[in-house]
């Protein structure tokens, strides 16, 4: 089983880029800082901003999909703050293997809650059974959905960027070094990681100016 990373919540509220962020964020900070307790990860998310009940939805997924582990059983209920949580295998193949892929990201688009203007049509992407239209068209269209979902998560992290550095007074390259995703030695945006890895072909015509 796949879990998409990006619909923590599924949420369908306008700009709510923590639905979209948390997972992400939750599982970058255990690849950055290594494993810590439930309370400190907790403590760090919600102090960005993050609402106790996202994480909670959050977890139970990365435990679910088995993410993350702990000593002390894999649901919410079997926790406390005390608990230490830490990130499995399966985590660094998501992030150094999965979210690369245009495949999984095609099946993300499908799943994730975004604006209408970003998303494209199942029947515009996949043929009916025993069609003979040109497969090239599906095939351009599905790359199309994946550079429209690159433009959205762009957007949602603009959001957060806005909000930290507004409410917080934290600087985007410091968070990131916290949240952001390690390359070379720099810490990206997980839309700017994305690009960078493996969709720099899709970037050219979609205005995804590094953040």
């Amino acid at each position: 089983m796949i879990i998409n990373i990006f619909n923590s919540n599924n949420s369908y509220i306008q700009n709510d880029y923590k639905n979209t962020l948390t997972i992400v964020r939750m599982l970058s900070y255990l690849l950055n800082n290594g494993a810590c307790s439930k309370k400190k990860l907790y403590e760090r998310l919600e102090f960005y901003g993050y609402p106790t009940a996202y994480l909670d939805h959050a977890l139970e997924k990365c435990f679910n999909y088995g993410l993350v582990s702990s000593d002390h059983g894999c649901r919410i209920n079997d926790l406390n703050d005390s608990t230490e949580i830490k990130i499995s295998n399966v985590t660094t193949t998501y992030f150094e293997k999965l979210i690369q892929k245009t495949s999984y990201l095609q099946y993300v688009c499908e799943d994730t809650p975004m604006p209408h203007e970003k998303i494209v049509p199942i029947d515009k992407k996949y043929p009916k059974p025993n069609s003979k239209s040109v497969t090239q068209k599906y095939a351009d269209s599905r790359l199309e959905s994946v550079k429209l979902f690159l433009e959205f998560l762009k957007t949602e992290e603009l959001l957060e960027k806005n909000y930290i550095e507004t409410h917080i007074d934290i600087k985007w390259k410091d968070y990131l070094f916290e949240f952001g995703i390690k390359l070379n030695n720099s810490y990206l945006s997980i839309s700017d990681y994305i690009v960078e890895t493996s969709l720099k072909q899709l970037s050219s015509n979609s205005n995804l100016e590094e953040i």
